[in-house]
């Protein structure tokens, strides 16, 4: 019996140390894509947000420079997409459902943004009239 317990033991142990490289490598894939691109964290199989401990030495961004950003990521995909839903609103921007709500709410009561009915009772957005007319070029 001792003799299969340190078989199981030596098998887990050696499982870890192959894992615990594997593990690191997805953490600095994961930091590398986040300076890269910009996004938060993706949420893990709970639903909570991950947050990696990176010290970068870059200033964080003002709260009010990350809304002007979500707000930016958001117009783009409804330029590209009219009709789009929440879900997928928020899946291509990379902004989350509470951040959305929020900026949506805020477009639509500034009418740069109008909300319909989908079929199956979803909602869809689109970039108002008005909001394709008065952006400047670029």
């Amino acid at each position: 019996m001792p003799d299969l317990l340190d078989r199981i033991l030596h098998e887990v142990r050696q499982r870890l140390d192959a894992s615990r490289s594997a593990a690191e490598e997805y953490r600095q894939l994961e930091r590398a894509l986040e300076a890269i691109d910009g996004t938060s964290p993706k949420p893990d199989d709970r639903g909570r947000a991950r947050r990696s401990n990176r010290r970068s030495g870059r200033p964080r961004e003002s709260k009010r420079a990350q809304r002007e950003r979500n707000r930016e990521r958001l117009l783009a995909v409804l330029r590209d997409r009219p009709g789009v839903t929440r879900e997928e609103l928020s899946n291509v921007s990379g902004v989350s459902a509470a951040v959305l709500a929020q900026q949506l709410r805020r477009l639509v009561e500034n009418e740069q943004v109008t909300e319909r009915a989908l079929p199956g009772g979803q909602r869809g957005y689109a970039l108002a009239a008005s909001a394709t007319t008065d952006e400047p070029a670029h």
